[in-house]
């Protein structure tokens, strides 16, 4: 997958069984390790001396150290726009790394799975971005389910939905409020409808009466106008619209 950020692998083992996790960390993951710009060498977090973390950066797929892993050089199929992802590794509920939010060219992925050091089993997961690849195999769409031997594995495609710091993945049907409202006419109507994109809304003048409008968007229409990136950014104006024209969108 492309990677603006450093190719990184996490090895751990699952039920006495090697297992590696393979993914684009962010900056700050491998900056948290010691390893924003080293090459060949790994880091054991003393939080789980088990788990065992690499980033690199000096060659293409440069994380891959198994001879076996046939490497897919073709350009994988990715979403129409990015999607922000937090990215970081938690430990019994705790970061051990730097927390970071990129855009994605995918899904936001995790993958939770247990570990024993010193006789403790310690809960582990990995907060990353998948290609699609991933999330497609298993069929795991907005939810959580099995990828392997004790790992479980959830996907999503909005922005911030796997987020520790927000309660984890959040995959309940967002519902939004869909309706018309010129206030100085007295006019408020509307309720609230099950939404599969984002809470948007669109407010111009017309007649010298602000008027504003409040319905359920394509994640596809946000993106393309810029809005709902977050923070300041959620809300922009549309571009060549006349009268001019003020839209949001959250989720």
């Amino acid at each position: 997958m492309p990677c603006n950020e450093r190719c990184g692998r996490i090895k751990f083992k699952m039920n006495g069984t090697p297992m590696t996790y393979y993914m684009c960390a962010p900056y700050a993951i491998c900056a948290g390790f010691g390893m924003a710009a080293t090459e060949g060498l790994t880091y054991n977090p003393p939080q789980d001396e088990e788990i065992e973390a690499y980033c690199c950066s000096a060659t293409d797929n440069c994380n891959v150290d198994d001879p076996n892993i046939q490497i897919n050089t073709t350009y994988l199929p990715t979403a129409a726009y990015p999607t922000i992802c937090y990215g970081g590794i938690w430990v019994n509920g705790v970061p051990i790394t730097n927390s970071a939010y990129g855009l994605c060219q995918g899904e936001c992925a995790s993958a939770n799975f247990l570990t024993t050091f010193a006789g403790q089993t310690h809960n582990a997961t990995i907060y990353t971005c998948d290609p699609v690849t991933m999330c497609s195999t298993y069929g795991i769409k907005n939810g959580c389910g099995q990828i392997g031997n004790g790992v479980t594995g959830c996907c999503c495609d909005y922005d911030g939905c796997l987020d520790p710091n927000r309660g984890g993945g959040n995959f309940n049907p967002l519902r939004c409020y869909s309706g018309i409202s010129v206030l100085s006419d007295g006019i408020l109507e509307g309720g609230d409808m099950f939404c599969s994109g984002m809470c948007s809304s669109l407010s111009t003048v017309v007649n010298s009466k602000n008027v504003t409008t409040y319905w359920c968007a394509p994640f596809d229409a946000c993106r393309y106008f810029g809005l709902g990136l977050g923070g300041n950014d959620n809300c922009n104006s549309i571009t060549g619209a006349d009268p001019p024209v003020t839209g949001c969108c959250n989720n």
